[in-house]
């Protein structure tokens, strides 16, 4: 990795890295968290979520692929795992990837210069072992409603990895590449609320606090 790429090959990945693979000629990214044995959890709209507003094309690019049609993959039973009325899901490394490449998302960065905003983050990472634990918890038990601008797949990746939420009140521009997409609203927002503010929250009360933060 680098600093004009964080492509990286397959092998390259370890249990508890945030990876990423861009969607949709490069315009959205997705995240989740690699557990090893070729399997990733991720957060997405729930089945139920998934209707034609007008985030609906970057809302189901982060989606498992074919979930429209109940496609299920024929090489990871557990691929498309997911709890009724929860966006937090099991994929497969190779229907996370879909066509496109494979990226690393990188933590503890001393000079926060990127081309793209979401690809990396000055924050350090909790060790793997945590973050893979935080990741299966959230599985088993939620991670609030999601919600494309203010808690999305990336905000997700950025907790398991650290157990931080950044939190503005309205949760415009929590995730880097949210804030990317709208720098006007953002600094609006800035100027309104202050900064985003960071606190810690443990992993099990992490699901009942952001539903009461957004609610939906």
């Amino acid at each position: 990795m680098g600093m004009f790429s964080n492509r990286v090959n397959r092998s390259d990945i370890k249990e508890g890295d945030h990876i990423y693979s861009w969607r949709t000629f490069f315009i959205y990214a997705h995240h989740g968290i690699y557990i090893g044995n070729g399997l990733v959890i991720h957060f997405t709209a729930p089945p139920e979520k998934l209707t034609a507003s007008s985030t609906s094309s970057l809302s189901s690019s982060s989606s498992a692929p074919g979930r429209g049609q109940q496609r299920t993959c024929p090489y990871y039973p557990r691929c498309g795992n997911q709890r009724p009325g929860s966006g937090v899901a099991i994929i497969c490394l190779d229907c996370f990837i879909e066509e496109g490449s494979l990226y690393c998302y990188e933590y503890g960065v001393t000079f926060l210069f990127q081309l793209r905003a979401g690809t990396r983050t000055t924050d350090k990472s909790d060790p793997a072992s945590t973050v893979v634990q935080r990741a299966n918890y959230l599985f088993e038990n939620g991670f609030g409603n999601y919600d494309l601008v203010r808690n999305n797949c990336e905000d997700f990746a950025l907790y398991c990895k650290t157990g931080l939420l950044k939190v503005v009140d309205d949760g415009v521009g929590r995730s880097g590449q949210i804030a990317g997409f709208l720098p006007n609203n953002a600094i609006i927002v800035a100027k309104i609320t202050g900064r985003p503010y960071v606190i810690k929250v443990p992993v099990e009360d992490v699901d009942k606090f952001l539903r009461r933060l957004y609610r939906a």
